[in-house]
């Protein structure tokens, strides 16, 4: 847990450490000449382009092909519970940015009777807790696996070849 890679934890840090990803905004203006009004349209549109590259990347790239179903759809699973949880934390930091001068103090200058002090307050309606992984829990979830592989006729070789480890 202490070595887990930030990109992916089920990897330690140098496993996973040369992924980069490139985020950029693309806009595409068209134009369009209508000859009947003799006047020129413009349209621009919008889009975001993500490129994932680095070496580590390209492993995963090539380690997807090599999964069966069930592995698939135990990892698309995966990574989709981390995606919730992900998205989950944003929001409730960009919340915490918003409200970040709640309870502070505003003073206004007031020419005619001195200083006016204004009190800002905010009502939270609704919390919701995501609570961290226990690690028997996640011992448990490893367990299961591994014996879901093992019902499948997996060999110790096998499981430990799945894992990138060698016998």
């Amino acid at each position: 847990m202490h070595f887990a890679s930030s990109v992916d934890p089920a990897n330690c840090a140098n496993c996973c450490s040369q992924v980069t990803m490139t985020d950029q905004t693309i806009y595409k203006k068209t134009e369009h000449y209508n000859e009947e009004t003799d006047k020129t349209y413009s349209t621009t549109s919008k889009a975001r382009q993500i490129q994932f590259s680095g070496l580590d990347w390209l492993f995963y790239q090539r380690r997807i092909t090599d999964l069966n179903d069930t592995e698939l759809l135990l990892a698309i699973e995966y990574h989709r519970a981390i995606y919730n949880s992900m998205m989950y934390e944003r929001d409730k930091r960009r919340a915490e940015y918003a409200h970040r001068n709640t309870g502070k103090k505003i003073t206004f200058p007031n020419t005619s009777s001195g200083n006016v002090t204004e009190v800002t307050t905010t009502k939270i309606k609704k919390t919701k807790t995501v609570k961290a992984t226990k690690p028997d829990v996640a011992m448990a979830n490893i367990s299961s696996m591994l014996e879901l592989l093992i019902k499948q006729g997996k060999s110790k070789d096998e499981i430990l070849a799945l894992l990138g480890k060698k016998g």
